[in-house]
């Protein structure tokens, strides 16, 4: 066994005999490579993978020392414990720009904690069906499935679907937050059809008349199919047109990565998606992006097929994180609306869905709850959020 694995399972073992007991100041580094007998890289290995974990917390100030983790379950977790999901891109960090995942974590582990439950967070990068099997031996009370943005390990996906399967079988809690439906769970999505319907009624408030979509292929996305039925039907509504211009593979990075080169692949392949639709007597004036890390390939696309972002067409973003995305810094770009998802409120939403379902408080079969989007209007001069609610 390597040093690092060595020492990561001895000290759960401490933390599970309550050697240390909670709330208290683990003992300097020095020290624990003296009591675990290996080298300082292990030892920061192991409270590194204890901390995404949820076991321990960094104490306030600059430097590295850990605490037991408060209201969070260690080694042997209570029968009444929830689980949480936490892989290294969902923990809490202090970042300019957190993923969507990050705030709907963020929101749910606030909520849970107000209602003083007691946590039990799920590392992702080391999740497996034996841990599954480990979790489901302790009867915890329920699952709220939060899954971060990017992909997650193969061993890990098979330790949640492992893990889901046996809380439905005992009939306990298990609500699904902003992702596919799943037979017998709950959940809480964005009203993504609504979305898409603020999208469009923005641009046709500009006086757009032909609206184009940048949208992942609803066949295959659920979100994309109800996002393209929300723009489809307010484009009707108005007598306007709105076609489907299909994104092949989804919302892939970049290969380049996020550089100058990864923008102009971005707007080389925007600009195939977009030139069949640019036809000198009948062009589109409006182009809805699928996600705001779009929209500079978008706009030096239209650029190049001679409509100008702004004037001659407009630009409708989504997510509503346009001012964080990496391309500002390259081609800053501002879209003339953005729909925000609310994902704090999804977040918190199916903490208190779950909480409600594991006090018996809703009616048997599952329960889907779709939290409105809101529409922003950026401006430009000040770079000011104004948020319409709907």
């Amino acid at each position: 066994m390597y040093p690092s694995e060595k020492a990561y399972h001895r000290m759960r073992e401490l933390l599970a005999a309550a050697t240390w007991r909670q709330s208290i100041v683990l003992p300097s580094e020095r020290e624990l490579m003296d009591v675990l007998a290996v080298g300082r890289l292990a030892v920061r290995h192991s409270l590194d993978r204890l901390l995404r974990e949820g076991m321990l917390e960094r104490e306030s100030g600059g430097n590295r020392r850990y605490c037991i983790a408060r209201r969070v379950g260690t080694g042997f977790i209570p029968p009444d414990a929830i689980l949480l999901p936490a892989g290294p891109e969902l923990v809490p960090r202090h970042q300019s720009m957190a993923g969507w995942s990050s705030h709907l974590f963020r929101s749910a582990h606030a909520e849970l904690v107000r209602a003083d439950r007691q946590i039990q967070r799920i590392a992702l990068d080391t999740f497996s069906t034996e841990e599954a099997e480990r979790l489901l031996a302790m009867s915890p009370a329920g699952l709220l499935l939060l899954l971060p943005n990017g992909k997650i390990r193969p061993k890990a996906t098979a330790g949640l679907e492992r893990l889901r399967d046996g809380l439905l079988a005992a009939r306990a809690a298990v609500v699904v937050a902003a992702g596919p439906a799943v037979a017998g769970c709950d959940r809480v999505d964005s009203d993504h059809a609504a979305g898409g319907r603020l999208q469009a009624e923005a641009m046709l408030g500009l006086g757009c008349r032909r609206l184009v979509a940048t949208l992942p292929d609803p066949a295959v996305l659920w979100w994309a199919a109800e996002r393209w039925n929300g723009i489809r039907l307010a484009a009707q509504q108005a007598g306007a047109e709105a076609t489907l211009v299909i994104l092949h593979g989804g919302l892939p990075p970049p290969p380049c990565g996020q550089t100058r080169e990864g923008l102009e692949f971005d707007a080389r392949y925007m600009l195939g998606c977009l030139h069949p639709h640019a036809a000198c007597n009948r062009s589109f004036d409006a182009v809805l992006a699928a996600s705001d890390a779009q929209l500079a390939g978008l706009a030096i696309a239209c650029e190049r097929l001679g409509l100008k972002p702004g004037s001659k067409v407009r630009l409708a973003g989504y997510d509503n994180y346009w001012q964080d995305t990496w391309y500002q810094r390259f081609r800053p770009t501002v879209p003339d609306a953005d729909v925000d998802k609310a994902n704090a409120a999804i977040g918190r939403t199916a903490a208190q869905l779950l909480l409600e379902r594991i006090s018996g408080h809703l009616p048997p079969g599952p329960v889907l709850r779709l939290v409105p989007p809101r529409l922003v209007i950026p401006n430009r001069g000040h770079v000011v959020r104004y948020v319409v609610d709907q």
